[in-house]
């Protein structure tokens, strides 16, 4: 199976706004759904899976955004393998490096990230609305950077 982008205004975009509804701490707004940035790349698996990325053409990173599970498919290995597709999709686009932030107190967050081969790079205090620190964690996509 070739994963590709899921088109902005297909029925998919809805049933990501759903999942990160449900599953995410500080969920985006139906607002944020509405109005995605040109650059922004969403991936599904089903409607129980999801990854929503910004690509900058500018210097070939990814900002991963989002990564979300239905809660009947965690533990099932399902994000890793929905990452790994998006991984060769990245790697397809000559996309150098994805980094992200995630909050240092979600444990399980940050060990799923490390186990993809995220590195921590530094922590942003205070950088969630309710004072949480985030750590930004970045993996490399090419072997020069």
């Amino acid at each position: 199976m070739t994963l590709a982008p899921v088109p902005i205004g297909d029925p998919r975009w809805l049933h990501a706004q759903a999942l990160d509804a449900a599953r995410i701490d500080y969920a985006w707004t139906a607002a944020q759904w509405e109005r995605p940035h040109d650059c922004d790349r969403l991936f599904t698996a089903g409607p129980g899976a999801m990854a929503l990325l910004r690509i900058n053409p500018w210097d070939h990173t990814a900002h991963l955004l989002k990564i979300a599970v239905a809660a009947n498919q965690e533990g099932t290995g399902t994000a890793r393998q929905l990452w790994g597709q998006i991984e060769n999709w990245l790697r397809a686009e000559s996309i150098q490096a994805v980094h992200l932030e995630v909050r240092e107190d979600n444990r399980r967050a940050v060990r799923f990230y490390e186990a993809l081969g995220f590195g921590r790079l530094r922590t942003v205090r205070g950088y969630y609305s309710d004072g949480a620190d985030a750590l930004l964690l970045l993996k490399a996509l090419n072997s020069s950077i």
